[in-house]
């Protein structure tokens, strides 16, 4: 039975659509937003809080959002502190790709955040056409942002099936982690969740099998993925080295 008011309870994907909501560009106002959010858990089927109550989880929301080292705005000067701020230097080609994805954003008069730049450069290697680079870059931005905020541990396999275009099914059946990816495309999320609830809708399939290049043979198909992997995999081994650096100078510098 939903409950409306002070005994409402606010499952954890109800906490992840007030963040979607929350983190959302331009922002709503607050108490319209509450209003919104008040329609959309009840179309949900979720208990339904009251509007001030939604008002101030907005508010820590954002406030623990806006405050955070990662959602400033990038620059070059950012780079001195990488070190800090536990990410890894991105190679000259990361970074070339980086520019040309903050130059993206200056032309549409977008924001770009020090999180957007570290996934831009995760990702160049993988996403080489630029507006798809950005896109993803804040995909993955703001998962890991929302995943920050419900204090649970990152968890990208979704968004990395959509980057691999491995399709991928959400059913009812799913928790509400599985949910995330959804509203983190910032797109009608809503509308999709409330049908998988009511049970009008069997699943959601995200990504489309690509059809076979004809023109290639399977030999070259199977070489061509074995690039893709081993490339993910160098990019994988990077990171892990540097916070292995990051760890040995820790200790070492505690040692003196």
């Amino acid at each position: 039975m939903t409950v409306k008011g002070k005994r409402a309870h606010i499952t954890l994907d109800g906490k992840s659509l007030i963040i979607a909501r929350s983190l959302e560009s331009p922002p709503m106002q607050r108490t319209k937003l509450a209003e919104s959010l008040q329609t959309e858990f009840e179309a949900l089927g979720y208990d339904i809080p009251e509007i001030e109550v939604l008002e101030r989880k907005i508010s820590w929301y954002r406030n623990h959002a806006e405050g955070g080292t990662l959602e400033k705005p990038w620059s070059m000067a950012v780079l001195n502190n990488y070190r800090e701020l536990n990410i890894e230097s991105p190679t000259p080609e990361a970074l070339l790709a980086v520019l040309k994805v903050w130059k993206l954003r200056i032309a549409q008069e977008l924001g770009f955040t020090i999180r957007e730049a570290k996934w831009a450069a995760r990702l160049s290697r993988a996403l080489e056409d630029i507006k798809n680079l950005s896109r993803y870059a804040s995909r993955y931005a703001r998962l890991e942002l929302i995943y920050q905020l419900i204090g649970r541990p990152f968890n990208t396999t979704q968004l990395d099936k959509e980057i691999m275009t491995i399709p991928y099914s959400i059913t009812s059946k799913d928790g509400p982690e599985g949910l995330l990816p959804l509203l983190a495309r910032q797109e009608d999320a809503v509308n999709q969740i409330r049908n998988l609830k009511q049970g009008k809708s069997e699943g959601i399939t995200i990504g489309k099998e690509q059809p076979p290049d004809e023109s290639l043979t399977k030999e070259q198909i199977l070489q061509k993925s074995a690039k893709i992997r081993k490339r993910i995999l160098k990019h994988q081994k990077k990171w892990e080295d540097y916070k292995r650096e990051v760890h040995n100078e820790g200790a070492h510098n505690q040692e003196g």
